[in-house]
């Protein structure tokens, strides 16, 4: 059997020894992300910050005007509370039998139920 050349034979990843290996994750240098300059990277980060100071400023006064129902909330409860509850109910008024005898007549009540 002839001895091959070594450089002719594939190595373990299928490439031959003459070509370099090829990384598999790198990023091709035209599909390169561009770097952001100093200037763009502090504008970027000024618009976080100012829109997250916004966010936070929204918070506080939602926060403020929840704390102020909760109170008002409080203080309705704390009146309702010590305010007390009347007992006082109007008693059921007797009739006489005369009375139910005309709403019989006039079928204004059913005479089967009590």
């Amino acid at each position: 059997m002839p001895e091959e050349n070594d450089e002719s034979k594939p190595d373990t990843d299928g490439t031959t020894p003459k070509e370099p290996a090829k990384d598999k994750g790198a990023v091709p240098a035209a599909q390169e992300t561009p770097t952001a300059t100093p200037e763009e990277t502090k504008a970027k980060s000024t618009a976080m910050i100012d829109s997250a100071n916004e966010a936070a400023e929204r918070m506080e006064r939602a926060n403020k005007k929840r704390e102020e129902l909760l109170q008002r909330d409080e203080a309705l409860k704390v009146e309702k509370t010590l305010g007390g509850v009347a007992e006082a109910s109007v008693p059921p008024k007797e009739e006489s039998a005369a009375d139910y005898a005309k709403k019989v007549m006039a079928n204004d009540v059913n005479p089967t139920k009590s």
